[in-house]
């Protein structure tokens, strides 16, 4: 019996001695010699020792307790996403996981002191709302547009104050980068890119004045090559600014060009047949576009006096809105002389337009009267009117190829289409003579029928198309300056 109890005493001791070794001893030894390679900075062996220690005493914090020396450790040698593994290892172990955003934070503010723009602010936005991150990704931002408009990166240092939005003064920065490439661009003789650049400058500093500037040197560059008609253009775009009024008139060569220019518009404007542009009217029916240029038949030529003949139907408008009506008392002759005159003609393109002693006596119109043709009116003195029954059929029906008349899209709109159709897109415009009636007592105006070569009446009130004529005299400073502005 003795011996079976100390055979029993003797297999408990030998228990105890292995578990004293299994679950003190040996987890010591790990844990000890873990302790020894955190103080030597062997972090994944630190780390494996107490992963070893198992629950030995505190291993496991000190697993989180070596991954987080481990993150300080690669932070200040500036190994950054070393440095935030590590912190993401420690989990919540002390301030782990603001040490994150730490360490994204001092990462940017290194990048950004080596330019490292892209850097910088992915450091910056990685970093969240540590202290003035935030901020910090739009002032990279600004810095690099400084950087890069000092090596001249010009289009790079826009993108970059566009990207720094509000920041300081990043809006203005724009505008300034644009005038300094204005600047560059000028002192390299690369005017269109100077224009362009001092173009999107905008009104910073003198950048208005710059474009002339540019324009004046341009113009002396072509001068000196020889090229006198683009030094002409440009130095016209900018009269008053500098000596450029004093060249355009004692410079033998660009008063050349001038005359040329003259003489070429006169020439245009003195042959019968020719379609010339003169004035602005609404056409194309698009107002935000802005007003296009008329387009005229030349008619007649008379010394230094033309004849100009719309092209197109221009509007839409009733001869008068009174049934007794003649063309000295009519709507439409107000309305040419008037809204018309002043919306399609600014002022010194009426300085050139002539005003006539208009024959409205019945021999001005149809040859043949019945006691149902409308009577004659008095004579007018007007600067826009319509042909008359006589010009018409007597003067200039044989002068020109055809009188067919289209209606501008302006003019569509405003109601030809709708109230008068016919397959050939034709349409028939106001004579300013009385027309025949076929009632008594109606009172009609002469019209050119949409074939544009016979006439019939149409009553006043009617609407009609309208194809205005003004007389200019080519020999007139106003005209001068139209065509050579």
């Amino acid at each position: 019996m003795k011996k079976k109890l100390l055979g029993i005493a003797i297999l408990a001791a030998l228990a105890g001695v292995v578990c004293l070794v299994l679950f003190v001893i040996i987890p010591k030894s790990h844990y000890d010699k873990g302790k020894d390679l955190q103080s030597l900075h062997k972090w994944d062996e630190a780390v494996t020792e107490f992963e070893s220690a198992g629950n030995y005493s505190d291993a496991v914090n000190q697993i989180l307790a070596t991954r987080y020396a481990e993150g300080m450790e690669k932070r200040q040698e500036k190994e950054w996403d070393g440095a935030v593994l590590a912190f993401q290892r420690a989990g919540n172990y002390n301030d782990s996981q603001t040490q994150i955003r730490v360490v994204r934070y001092e990462e940017g503010e290194y990048k950004f002191e080596q330019s490292d723009w892209e850097g910088a602010v992915t450091a910056f936005l990685q970093a969240g709302d540590y202290l003035d991150s935030n901020t910090r990704v739009y002032s990279t931002r600004y810095a690099e547009g400084e950087s890069k408009r000092s090596s001249r990166d010009w289009e790079s240092a826009v993108l970059a104050f566009e990207q720094a939005g509000i920041y300081a003064d990043a809006p203005t920065q724009i505008l300034a980068t644009y005038y300094q490439k204005g600047i560059a661009k000028k002192d390299d003789k690369d005017w269109d890119g100077a224009i362009e650049a001092f173009e999107k400058a905008g009104d910073f500093s003198d950048a208005r004045t710059q474009i002339m500037d540019t324009d004046y040197l341009h113009a002396l560059d072509l001068h000196s090559l020889k090229k006198y008609d683009e030094a002409y253009a440009l130095l016209k775009k900018i009269t008053g600014y500098r000596d450029v009024d004093t060249l355009l008139s004692s410079d033998n060569h660009l008063l050349a060009v001038s005359h040329a220019i003259q003489d070429q518009a006169i020439k245009q404007f003195s042959t019968v047949g020719n379609v010339v542009t003169f004035g602005h009217y609404e056409q194309d029916n698009d107002l935000e576009n802005g007003k296009e240029a008329i387009e005229w038949i030349v008619l007649d030529v008379k010394g230094t006096q033309v004849l100009l003949f719309s092209r197109y139907a221009v509007d839409y408008q009733p001869y008068d809105t009174r049934k007794h009506v003649a063309w000295k008392t009519s709507s439409i002759r107000s309305w040419l002389n008037d809204s018309f005159l002043n919306d399609a003609f600014d002022s010194i393109e009426q300085g050139a337009i002539v005003s006539k002693n208009v024959n409205n006596s019945l021999s001005s119109y149809a040859s043949e009267k019945s006691e149902k043709t409308s009577k004659a009116g008095e004579n007018t003195v007007d600067k826009v009117y319509l042909l008359s029954y006589s010009e018409f059929f007597s003067n200039y029906r044989d002068k020109i190829d055809s009188f067919l008349c289209l209606p501008t899209a302006y003019a569509k709109a405003l109601g030809i289409y709708n109230d008068y159709k016919n397959s050939s897109g034709y349409v028939w415009w106001w004579l300013r003579s009385p027309g025949p009636s076929y009632h008594t007592g109606d009172y009609v105006a002469g019209v050119i029928t949409e074939k544009g070569n016979s006439w019939t009446g149409e009553y006043v009130e009617h609407k009609g198309a309208v194809r205005p004529i003004i007389w200019i005299d080519l020999n007139s400073a106003s005209f001068i300056q139209v065509i050579d502005p």
